[in-house]
């Protein structure tokens, strides 16, 4: 049982760093604390991408040893599966999730900084 160390990393920084500050967020959210919200929506959303270029990276610098068996390339059905909806379909949602909330939060700081001095 061999453990990719960039693997290992990034769900450690998942469990121990995102998950907290993800339900920090949704608290905030809940109790509608604006600037403290967009702050922490901010920072959510360029770790969650730099995780995701950083596990995608790390795919893409091993070759897709674990995620394709021969070829990531060969259309049978679990490369199909695996490698162009789960890695390719699905990680690009964990970037453009992000750079949306990205910039929702500083519109919503801008906002209020406008609000706040006029």
């Amino acid at each position: 049982f061999n453990r990719e160390p960039v693997v290992v990393y990034i769900t450690l920084v998942e469990a121990f760093v995102m998950a907290p500050l993800c339900f920090s967020t949704c608290l905030t959210i809940v109790f509608s604390r604006k600037r403290v919200k967009s702050f922490l929506m901010i920072v959510t959303s360029v770790l969650q991408i730099i995780g995701t270029i950083s596990f995608s990276a790390n795919a893409i610098s091993r070759n897709f040893v674990d995620i394709c068996k021969d070829s990531c390339f060969k259309f049978d059905f679990e490369n199909i599966f695996f490698f162009w909806i789960f890695f390719v379909a699905a990680n690009q949602v964990w970037i453009f999730v992000p750079l949306k909330l990205i910039k929702i939060g500083i519109s919503e700081l801008k906002y209020e900084k406008k609000y706040k001095e006029s």
